[in-house]
């Protein structure tokens, strides 16, 4: 059978049929790939921005593990600041 004919078939069952197709080929495509479903929905997101032309290239090295050190500012915190341009 050919990849056409298996789409065919898959697109006349029913939505919650396709459904279940969907995720247990997302699901075996995660393990093959060993990437977790929110990396690949952040991959996909990324693709998505560059297609539509928001972006002009996807970023790479960026690893949310990475040590993060925050800037310190003088003064009340910049949080309280904005509430207070905000007028709350």
């Amino acid at each position: 059978m050919t990849t056409t004919e298996i789409l065919n078939e898959i697109s006349k069952l029913p939505a919650h049929e396709r459904q279940r197709i969907h995720k247990r080929l997302d699901d075996d495509l995660h393990r093959e790939n060993a990437v977790s479903p929110e990396e690949s929905r952040e991959r996909e997101f990324e693709r998505m921005l560059l297609a539509e032309g928001i972006i002009k290239e996807i970023p790479s090295g960026w690893n949310d593990d990475d040590d993060f050190e925050p800037i310190e500012i003088s003064g009340q915190p910049l949080s309280e600041t904005i509430i207070e341009d905000r007028g709350e």
